[in-house]
């Protein structure tokens, strides 16, 4: 199962049309999802044996490593930290705008001043209206 999904993966990687990754055939390839073909950079390792009766098993691990090599992958940095570092500053400035008002010392000037203007308007006649 592995095999195939790094012939897959080799084999879209040398330029050929888009070919389908059997990630879900073994629960190997379906942990090894995002190493393999995913946003990660990834070192295989093959080991060989220098015995004779197990050329044809370091043959096959060579020829394997060398389809593993010709996978391209485009890894990108996550930019998550950044993200979580904004999220924490928002949250920080609502945290302090929530003690603001529960200690009532939030700035209510503003509205007071609406306030008083509304009131100035609800108490003038049709008259006075039309004169402004």
């Amino acid at each position: 199962a592995l095999g195939n999904v790094i012939n897959a993966l080799s084999s879209m990687a040398s330029g050929s049309k888009k070919v389908f990754i059997p990630y879900r055939n073994s629960k190997l390839t379906r942990v090894l999802q995002e190493s393999l073909g995913g946003n990660a950079l990834t070192t295989m390792m093959a080991a060989l044996s220098p015995s004779k009766t197990n050329a044809d098993e370091s043959l096959s691990t060579l020829n394997y490593a060398k389809r593993a090599k010709t996978i391209k992958v485009n890894a990108t940095k996550n930019d998550e930290a950044e993200q979580i570092a904004k999220l924490e500053e928002e949250v920080e400035v609502l945290r302090a705008k929530l003690a603001e008002q529960a200690t009532g010392v939030a700035d209510t000037s503003r509205y007071e001043n609406q306030i008083a203007e509304m009131e100035m308007f609800m108490k003038q006649t049709w008259e006075d209206k039309e004169k402004q």
